[in-house]
């Protein structure tokens, strides 16, 4: 064989033996990724089952934490809310902040909670009020007002029940927004839990005070009279005598 015609074969030959590797080495990183190992899948599925309860205990925990309201009559709230569009829309008010609102006024723990339902206007329109929007405190005001003045004018007479009326409005926005310490007694929008109308539970406070006011203006003048009479007419309680029970 002459060095003309050996030099093509023995580059032939080199071609198919590169060929043939080449071909190996495929099969082989195509085989490497095609399935994983019987490790790594025992691996996998231990970790799907670890990672599916754990998500449901977060959302137990979540719905712990909403105030563990009953389910039906969440959902009953649900679609009375998207029910009364005017208010929803007049306030900018949302369906989380209406649940917020009513667990931390404690309707879960409420005798008769489904009572919600019938007055959940007056629960949206005390949330928008309770997050300090203008519009719904002239509406309150607008609409139980005058109810509330003559009831108080009713109580402590005309002008002294306005005026405790009027005090009672601005306390009770200031306390509403967090602007007086605990322990004053005034009440705030964020105690409403919705089970009985609006107004009702406003007057139920207004009056709790006004009697408060009575009561304390009536031992006061009690304690004048004391003074100013002795004992020969109004006799003093044991406490102020100086002397024991018998």
């Amino acid at each position: 064989m002459s060095h003309s015609t050996a030099a093509p074969q023995a580059r032939r030959s080199r071609s198919k033996l590169n060929t043939r590797l080449n071909t190996k080495s495929t099969t082989r990183s195509k085989s490497s990724t095609k399935t994983p190992t019987k490790t790594n899948a025992r691996t996998n599925t231990r970790s799907n089952a670890n990672t599916v309860p754990a998500a449901k205990l977060r959302s137990r925990v979540h719905l712990r934490e909403r105030g563990a309201l009953d389910q039906i009559l969440e959902e009953q709230i649900r679609r009375q809310f998207f029910g009364a569009s005017v208010a929803v829309v007049r306030y900018r008010v949302s369906i989380d902040e209406v649940f917020d609102h009513l667990i931390g006024a404690g309707l879960a723990i409420t005798p008769r909670p489904q009572r919600v339902l019938l007055h959940l206007p007056d629960v949206i329109q005390v949330v928008a009020c309770a997050r300090g929007d203008a519009t719904a405190w002239t509406d309150a005001l607008n609409a139980h007002a005058w109810c509330l003045d003559r009831a108080c004018s009713e109580q402590l007479g005309t002008t002294p029940g306005l005026t405790f009326a009027r005090r009672f409005w601005r306390d009770l926005r200031r306390a509403t927004a967090g602007g007086l310490s605990r322990g004053t007694g005034v009440a705030k929008l964020q105690h409403y839990s919705g089970v009985r109308p609006l107004r009702l539970w406003l007057a139920d406070r207004m009056l709790g005070a006004a009697a408060n006011r009575a009561a304390m203006r009536a031992g006061d003048v009690a304690a004048s009279l004391d003074r100013e009479c002795g004992s020969r007419t109004l006799p003093l309680p044991v406490g102020h005598v100086g002397g024991t029970a018998t």
